[in-house]
This record gives structure tokens, sequence and C-alpha cells, in this order.
């Protein structure tokens, strides 16, 4: 929520010095509009401006490719970490329904891939959200921070223990392995929320648990 926040805050500060030298130049065209402000005033707006174009310019050449171009969140704090994981926490609850569904349907059955899911709306009826993991450093630095932006793609693993850490969801299709079936997230880094708060620094984001109702037969 507070990702949301400070980008739409973001944004409608930057409409809002748009809107205001639209008016400016509308006023200065029909005579009936009062006067405009006095010259101090239209040169701190000025500088607003200038700083808000500069600090858009920076996030879109420097930190939204490093790190997701939430340039104004490295002032919140940790807030920002814990900001992600209820998107990551519910989509990756909706793929896991999603290939029970599959599994009850099709006679103790797991899907090859997540894509078999994809292509019947009954299992999944919007695309695949992205697993945007923000981590901290070591330190609790944001210069040794590690992020996944905007990463939805699928990949096959035989196990969890293999993920790859390139952001995004695992799957386990290998049929022998007691993981069979099981949607992850693909990063090895330790979950925030239980590294944080409960000190199980041990349980990284592709080992988070997964409770089964079904068997793997």
């Amino acid at each position: 929520m507070t990702l949301v926040l400070v980008k739409a805050g973001f944004w409608l500060a930057i409409i809002l010095v748009v809107l205001y030298w639209a008016l400016k130049v509308a006023a200065r065209e029909d005579p009936t509009q009062p006067p405009p402000r006095s010259r101090r005033f239209r040169r701190s707006l000025t500088a607003v401006a200038g700083v808000l174009t500069v600090a858009l310019l920076v996030e879109m050449m420097s930190f939204r490719p490093l790190y997701g171009g939430f340039f104004f969140g490295y002032l919140l704090g940790e807030p920002m970490a814990s900001s992600t994981m209820p998107h990551i926490e519910a989509e990756l609850g909706r793929l896991r329904s999603a290939v029970e569904l599959y599994y009850a349907d099709h006679e103790g059955r797991y899907p090859e891939s997540v894509d078999e899911l994809i292509r019947d709306k009954k299992y999944l009826d919007r695309p695949v959200g992205h697993a945007d993991v923000f981590i901290l450093g070591s330190n609790g630095s944001y210069a040794r921070a590690h992020w996944h932006y905007q990463t939805n793609t699928l990949k096959n693993f035989s196990s969890r223990e293999g993920a790859d850490d390139s952001g995004g969801w695992g799957y386990v299709n290998d049929r022998s392995s007691p993981e069979w079936g099981t949607v992850f997230v693909n990063c090895t880094h330790p979950h925030w929320k239980r590294s944080r708060l409960t000190g199980d620094t041990d349980i990284p984001w592709n080992l988070l648990p997964e409770p089964k109702a079904s068997s793997n037969g």
C-alpha cells in the first residue's frame, strides 16, 4: 500500500505543476482572469517543478533499471520491503490454488507447467502477476538491496532448492519429486517478514511452506 500511495503522490505533484502552468497561460490570454501570482511564488513553483523533473529523470535512468524505479521509497525504510509482500503472497496463493484445482480435475495429475493453466480460463482468469521481491542488504542498507522488479516469468525446476534466483515464479514439474506440483517464488533470499519480524532467517522465498490438501499419489 505504501508503494502505491507514494507513487501516486509523486505523479499527482507533477500533474498539479503542469496544471498550474496551463492555467497561467490561459490567464495571460484572458484579461478577465485575476493577475498572476508574485514573482517569488512563480520562482518557487518553478524550482519545485525543476526538482520533480530531475527526480523523474534520475528514476527513469538509474533507479528504475536497478531497483524497480521506486525513487522516493528509499526514504521510507523497511515499509518499502514489506509493502510488496501482500501482493506476492496473494498471487502465490492464487497460483497454488489453480494447480490444486487442475490436480483435482485430472485424476491426481499436476500440469506439466503453469502455462497449461494460463491457456484455460477455468484455472487462471487473468494473467500471472509480478513477483516484485525487495530484500534489504545484510546490514539493512538499500545500497546492497536485492530487487526482482516486474518479473512474472515462469520456469520449471526439479525441486525448489534448484531455484536460480532470476525472479518470477518457479514450478516443480518433476513427477519423481516429492515437491511435484509446487509453485514458488524464484528468489533464494530470505523472506522479509520472517527474517525481520520472527528472526526465522533460514526460510527464503523459494522455500516458503506450502500446505497441500491432496497427495501426489
